[in-house]
């Protein structure tokens, strides 16, 4: 089996966390709990080519958490298969922080979300994929299937079970 790791960063309340419980198959919770440090999430996904293990790092937004002295999260980044960078349209700082993040990661892909499409999308940003805010199955699946395609380098692989 295939095992990649994940990062996902970006802002507090841009949906880091929804997009990665929606990912894993739970349902969107409106309620907002704010990420501490970094959790670690394990992910199978099913693909035409064999099993993925999707080792997803869902990162806080907060800066006194991703600034945290105990946990080098630069290096961290480093080690990532790739880092996916998420803004929010009805944040919009998050779209400019994107950069911030951007300069700590070293030769790695990165993939830029916009979550909450349907909150409305600034006309100023750019990225490669847009997701609604409640993550329904469309968009978790064009984002499995835009994880599996980036990480194994086929873009002819399809994902199954979506």
């Amino acid at each position: 089996m295939k095992r990649y790791n994940i990062a996902i960063v970006g802002d507090a309340g841009v949906g880091k966390t929804a997009l990665v419980k929606s990912l894993r198959g739970c349902d969107f919770q409106r309620r907002y709990v704010s990420t501490v440090g970094c959790e670690v999430h394990p992910h199978f996904t099913n693909t035409n080519t064999g099993d993925i293990l999707l080792n997803i790092y869902d990162f806080g937004g907060k800066d006194k958490y991703f600034n945290n002295p105990n946990v080098d999260y630069p290096s961290l980044l480093k080690t990532m298969d790739l880092v996916v960078i998420v803004h929010s349209p009805d944040i919009p700082r998050s779209y400019r922080n994107a950069n911030t993040y951007w300069r700590n990661i070293v030769e790695k892909p990165v993939l830029i979300v916009a979550n909450k499409k349907d909150v409305g999308i600034s006309t100023e940003t750019t990225s490669d994929l847009y997701l609604s805010s409640k993550n329904d199955a469309e968009s978790v699946g064009t984002f499995e299937q835009t994880l599996a395609s980036i990480l194994t380098g086929d873009k002819s692989i399809q994902v199954i079970g979506w």
